[in-house]
């Protein structure tokens, strides 16, 4: 070779005297001796017993973010598998750092552009700490200037024989740590067969089987087309629509594919034990955000385009004796005391027995002061659990009418086992999109306002969610209400007429108030009852001689 190109120049990190005595033969050999630096080497402890690979990304970036907050001037080198994951742990660490203006997150991976790749060659600009995220194999072939700081996660790709493809490829990861590699693979391989929806803990004595996680996990996608759901207050819906949505609750409470049945399926997951993060904090309105999702998907599976409609209860609020508004009649939630014994959810039964309420005995529903209090906040901090003034703490007002409504639903291991629970929390879902609506006038990205001081650690953004491979932080994010649903405004008085849009609203001009139908003593004769005494309008006596409120 020498002879055909006598100018070659062959080069290698470490070459042993055997080599070198050869080579000198041919030609001159040069030997740079490189410059040794002090290591530092500290382990971070994982929890094996949970999801590994969901793991070790988080808590990469996670010390990463500590490094650039605590420790002196150094660039950051953060390892990691492949550009999918960087690009997810570089919209992470920008959520971690926001506030901050003195990092350059800069990607290197293989799929970049050439002028991209050297930009991790480039000094930081003064006072900004640079902080790279690579892929094992893009990093190895370079020398990165600068670096001080490297997060080693333990999880590389090797490039494996493919006898089949006849070529060399990359293939999954493994993770190299400090317990025995083949334990570590063994955790591994064992969730990611048995719980594909990842940290989905199902603690139920009758959920904990693979046909249920494996139902769930169908449930999580986006759906097709541009149109979105909508979701209507409860009244609003035709009669049509009450019944389809009805009818999808039924089904699915009678489907027993998965035990005990779907309808409990989902309700086991709101609970104490899988939901750590869903309650008590800032992660409590995502975490319901996504479980009604859920619900919704596996109520269309049963009854396509039913959506799940939201029950503004600050209409009944308005009301002289809220208890007997039409929403506890027979065509909508069913008797409010008691043993639940008439209507669409009539003798359901749960694992804390039958399906009971006490309405009206403690705390209250919300009122359209609440909504303006929580309105006139503009960050979510301001509005969420542990910050959150009362006056302004949205869970807490949601707390009074769970509370209100009583028995099942008063309790957070066995509210949502009735159907009541996924209206008022449709409701709670519209009123904070309204108010992400309204942070949009004002400059605010609701998508990037996450709280810094989150209380629990199971609130933490980057901790699993427990639905799922999302995070708590992704609770946040603008695609829900962008590709899924949206929120039909609330009530209002409709001009010349005397209800608001529904049969079962009327509008007292008055005060430009919606209020409900309500029941008489008994409840299959209702009348159109408010502080102001009014005749009973054309369309309720329609409806009455009817039937449609037997």
């Amino acid at each position: 070779m020498t002879r055909k190109k006598p100018d070659i120049r062959l080069s290698k990190p470490v070459v042993v005297h055997r080599e070198t005595t050869e080579l000198s033969k041919m030609c001159p050999v040069l030997k740079v001796s490189g410059r040794m630096f002090p290591v530092e080497i500290e382990w971070m402890k994982t929890s094996y017993g949970s999801e590994i690979a969901d793991e070790y990304e988080i808590k990469a970036i996670e010390k990463a973010a500590e490094i650039h907050g605590r420790e002196p001037p150094g660039d950051i080198l953060v390892f990691l598998t492949s550009q999918l994951e960087i690009e997810q742990c570089a919209k992470k660490l920008e959520i971690l750092l926001r506030g901050m203006k003195d990092y350059w997150i800069l990607p290197l991976h293989g799929k970049l552009q050439t002028d991209e790749q050297k930009l991790v060659f480039k000094d930081s600009p003064i006072g900004r700490r640079k902080i790279v995220l690579a892929t094992n194999v893009a990093e190895t072939s370079v020398t990165i200037p600068g670096i001080k700081y490297v997060v080693d996660t333990g999880a590389v790709k090797e490039l494996s024989y493919d006898p089949r493809k006849k070529e060399y490829v990359y293939k999954d990861f493994k993770f190299q740590t400090m317990p025995s590699l083949m334990s570590v693979l063994h955790v591994l391989v064992l969730f990611l067969a048995i719980f594909p929806i990842s940290r989905l803990q199902i603690r139920t004595q009758t959920n904990a089987n693979s046909r249920f996680v494996q139902w769930m996990n169908g449930l999580f996608y986006l759906p097709r087309g541009n149109e979105l759901r909508v979701r209507k207050e409860y009244r609003l819906l035709s009669d049509e629509e009450r019944r389809s949505y009805h009818q999808a609750i039924l089904l699915l409470k009678n489907d027993r594919t998965v035990l005990p049945n779907k309808f409990d399926a989902i309700a086991s997951l709101h609970h104490l034990n899988t939901a750590s993060g869903a309650h008590g904090g800032p992660g409590f309105l995502g975490w319901h955000r996504i479980y009604l999702t859920l619900f919704e998907n596996a109520l269309r599976e049963k009854v396509p385009n039913v959506t799940i409609p939201y029950w503004d209860n600050t209409l009944d609020a308005e009301l002289p004796d809220p208890r007997r508004s039409i929403m506890w009649s027979p065509l909508f939630f069913g008797n409010g005391n008691g043993a639940v014994v008439t209507g669409p959810f009539r003798r359901f039964t749960t694992p804390y027995g039958p399906l009971r309420r006490d309405i009206g005995a403690d705390r209250r529903l919300m009122s359209k002061t609440d909504l303006e209090n929580v309105f006139s906040r503009r960050w979510m901090w301001e509005i969420s659990n542990p910050s959150a003034e009362d006056r302004y703490n949205l869970e807490l007002l949601h707390n009074h009418v769970h509370v209100w409504i009583g028995e099942q639903m008063s309790r957070i291991e066995s509210s949502s086992y009735d159907p009541a629970f996924f209206s008022h929390h449709a409701f709670v879902d519209c009123l904070w999109e309204e108010f992400r609506q309204r942070q949009r006038q004002h400059g605010i990205n609701p998508g990037r306002d996450y709280p810094r001081i989150v209380g629990d650690q199971g609130h933490q953004p980057l901790v699993s969610m427990g639905l799922g491979r999302l995070l708590v932080v992704d609770g946040i994010n603008d695609i829900f209400t962008q590709r899924i649903y949206s929120c039909q405004r609330r009530p209002e008085c409709v001009p010349g007429t005397n209800h608001c849009g529904s049969p079962y609203i009327r509008c007292n001009w008055s005060t430009r108030t919606c209020l409900p139908l309500i029941m008489s003593n008994r409840p299959n004769n209702p009348v159109a009852q408010g502080p102001a005494q009014q005749q009973v309008p054309w369309w309720a006596r329609l409806m009455q001689r009817n039937g449609l409120f037997g």
